[in-house]
């Protein structure tokens, strides 16, 4: 402190001490920074970048619920628990996130959070394999061998 009461240090930006703006939490900046992951930031500051359309926040927030790294959910049923990943890993996916498009393809071939529909796995395992996921080429690769779900890949 001073002698006019203010306070002399540098930590913080002015603007945020006078409530002009939302100060970053150290996860926060930490982040920004790149010394940490998405997956160290607490679950609200994370579902709050996914609902402000942070794409790989909402991955990144859906692959959470469904590995159970989420302690604030547990109360939660897992068919509400996978309804509640997908809702956030189809955001992504349909922002263009290609792991995440992946995921919901796994999601609709195995019905987690939704019904059970090999024809819709194949068509997200697709576009996630357009845009460059090595998995979702993969698994798509498998469908496509055994005819599950699309057309059966001709023998040459």
């Amino acid at each position: 402190m001073n002698t006019n009461g203010t306070s002399t240090s540098t930590r913080g930006a002015p603007a945020a001490y006078y409530g002009w703006v939302r100060r970053q939490t150290r996860s926060e900046t930490a982040v920004i920074q790149g010394t940490t992951s998405l997956r160290q930031l607490p679950y609200r500051t994370l579902r709050d970048k996914a609902y402000r359309g942070d794409r790989e926040a909402a991955y990144t927030l859906g692959e959470m619920i469904l590995d159970g790294n989420e302690a604030i959910l547990q109360d939660m049923d897992t068919a509400s628990r996978e309804k509640h990943a997908f809702t956030h890993l189809m955001k992504a996916a349909e922002a263009g996130h290609a792991a995440a498009m992946w995921r919901v393809g796994v999601c609709h071939h195995w019905g987690v959070g939704g019904k059970y529909d090999v024809g819709l796995a194949a068509q997200w395992y697709r576009k996630a394999a357009e845009a460059g996921n090595s998995k979702g080429a993969f698994e798509y690769s498998k469908l496509l061998d055994a005819g599950n779900g699309v057309e059966k890949k001709p023998e040459n």
